[in-house]
């Protein structure tokens, strides 16, 4: 009598007592095995850890994925990302440095690219740079800093302070700009409902609209608020749209809408937070920050400080951030086209990617915007637009955790 003979129930029962690479392993050694394990990977798989960016537990980051992945794919794909198993494409945007941003959606990517905003439907490859799903053109020299898209309506800001809005983008049009601030606009932010949109500018003001839905969108002022300082970035609450989270050069504050004149200003180690780049909230309370100081912080507003802080392996500052809202951070730094995944349980980062920037010898680019989901990873630097795909089978290994572990040390001399 052999194992393969008994029945499901047992051989399920005996699975429950193996981890995930022993599970992997038996599933390759009779069909019967492999039928078995992969009807009941749920099950067998419910004990185990939570893996890192491929576990597509927060609905708003499912909503953001290509695809849903598979039990088995979850695991298949996280090792990808920690061993650095990826393909890397390289579509250049421009011949001219620019400051690009990016977003994404399941079906879309959106890039800024100058004063237009391109649109590419997401496949397999990437995009298809050569043929843009949409356009949406702006005025000409003025270039957009910042745009966000919620609710299938997109508002980008521009350098000359005005802003525009458009409720079909896919379509693609000509946007109709506002002028809304007398200096420029470094940026923007909307509500999860769409309601709502809070910018601030160079001039130190920070103003919160209202969208007024008529004949066409219009931007109606709600309440102004004088910051005093050249605001760096707005971010409202996901979770309470009465919170807003605003850096300038100097300081990080916390804005409550019904009391705008008595900002909390956050510090940690009693220290001012000097040049925060971006910053995304993952609760009720608590939020993550990166900024020119090397340093990921985590924010807990209850207990009004920083809880956990993640230096960048090679010191240099952070541009942008992004989450999965479960423990994925990815980070895009200064030089090089550089990312860095870290896990939020852990110390230290996991994995470094380095991207293409400028085509030019000796030049490099900040990784000014990055978006992922829990199979590939999009960075916009100066001149390119990089897909990562990490969702393959390949042999081509860009594993750089060896220097990880160097850097790590030379910051616990510090």
């Amino acid at each position: 009598m052999s194992l393969d003979s008994l029945c499901t129930e047992l051989i399920v029962k005996i699975c429950s007592y193996l981890n995930i690479n022993d599970l992997c392993s038996l599933k390759q050694t009779s069909k019967r095995y492999y039928d078995v394990i992969s009807s009941w990977a749920e099950v067998l798989c419910k004990k185990d850890p939570l893996t890192v960016v491929t576990n597509q537990n927060n609905d708003k980051f499912v909503s953001n994925c290509y695809r849903k992945l598979h039990q088995w794919d979850k695991y298949r794909v996280s090792r990808n990302w920690v061993k650095g198993k990826y393909t890397v494409k390289c579509f250049p945007i421009s011949k001219k440095r620019l400051l690009p941003d990016l977003k994404m959606t399941d079906k879309y990517l959106w890039i800024s690219r100058g004063e237009h905003i391109f649109c590419y439907k997401r496949n397999t490859e990437g995009v298809d740079i050569r043929n843009p799903e949409a356009v949406l053109l702006g005025k000409r020299g003025n270039d957009v800093i910042n745009f966000q898209i919620k609710n299938d309506m997109l508002v980008s800001a521009y350098g000359n302070g005005s802003i525009a809005l458009c409720d079909n983008p896919t379509e693609g049009t000509t946007l109709n700009c506002e002028l809304c601030h007398d200096s420029d606009i470094n940026s923007i932010d909307v509500n999860e409902a769409g309601t709502m949109v809070v910018s601030g500018c160079r001039e130190g003001k920070l103003k919160i609209w209202s969208i007024v839905k008529e004949n066409e969108l219009m931007l109606d002022l709600n309440n102004l608020a004088n910051v005093q300082e050249l605001t760096r970035k707005v971010s409202i609450s996901d979770f309470n749209n009465n919170e807003i989270a605003v850096s300038t050069r100097l300081a990080l504050s916390l804005y409550d809408l019904n009391k705008l004149r008595s900002p909390l200003t956050l510090t940690d180690l009693n220290k001012n937070i000097v040049g925060v780049n971006d910053i995304k909230w993952d609760g009720l309370y608590t939020f993550w920050t990166c900024g020119h100081d090397s340093l990921v912080r985590h924010w807990d507003l209850r207990l009004g400080r920083c809880v956990k802080r993640f230096l960048d392996p090679c010191d240099a500052a952070l541009y942008c951030l992004e989450l999965d809202q479960c423990n994925t951070i990815l980070a895009g730094a200064q030089s090089h086209g550089r990312v860095t995944l870290w896990d939020s349980r852990l110390r230290e980062a996991l994995q470094i990617y380095f991207t293409t920037s400028n085509q030019t010898v000796h030049k490099s680019s900040p990784v000014y915007s990055l978006a992922f989901d829990a199979d590939y990873l999009y960075t916009a630097t100066d001149c390119n637009l990089n897909f990562l795909n990490f969702a393959g089978y390949t042999d081509n290994i860009l594993d750089h955790r060896f220097f990880l572990q160097r850097s790590y040390k030379v910051s616990l001399e510090r």
